[in-house]
């Protein structure tokens, strides 16, 4: 079963077992779309939209509605508005997104008291889903990417190793 597939049923199954009475299902999805990480939020709604277009916008008889957020970047602060938006004003499902940890972080809260699912697509923090008991993680973490990393750099013939980061503020 390849990954697209398995956030589709992940997701699915959180839907249904929330949304008994809904015709639709709403996925707000927050994420990085404009700004230095847009190509994360980019490629997480073009993967949900092309999913739909392959396979269709029903589920078990329930269409599939995205609602699409813009954070441009890490802002936590932003990310929990539009977290406690989608709940309150929009009645999604569930969440899901998070390109960054700060931004990750700052919904966990939010989630727990709604008892809303969250999907973490990008954010690799390996704390984020012990934020919340209704977190899930469908992509990487920073361990899983490092350690691997720092295993290779540490043999001969490696000098040097440069690292390009960007200037995002750490998640607290």
């Amino acid at each position: 079963m390849n990954r697209i597939h398995r956030i589709a049923v992940v997701l699915a199954a959180f839907a249904l077992s929330s949304a008994h009475a809904a015709d639709t299902i709403k996925v707000g999805i927050i994420t990085e779309m404009t700004g230095a990480f847009a190509d994360f939020g980019q490629q997480m709604t073009t993967g949900a939209k092309a999913y739909i277009k392959e396979h269709g916008d029903t589920v078990a008889g329930k269409k599939i509605e995205l609602i699409l957020r813009d954070t441009k970047g890490p802002a936590p602060d932003v990310s929990k508005r539009f977290a406690q938006e989608l709940i309150t004003r929009d009645k999604v499902q569930f969440l899901a997104g998070f390109g960054l940890t700060p931004n990750a972080m700052a919904v966990a809260p939010v989630v727990t008291e709604a008892k809303v699912p969250m999907i973490v697509a990008n954010a690799a923090t390996s704390a984020i889903t012990t934020r919340s008991p209704y977190i899930a993680r469908v992509s990487m973490t920073i361990p899983q990417v490092s350690a691997p990393m720092a295993q290779c750099s540490s043999a001969p013939p490696v000098n040097r190793l440069y690292m390009p980061n960007t200037d995002a503020p750490c998640a607290a």
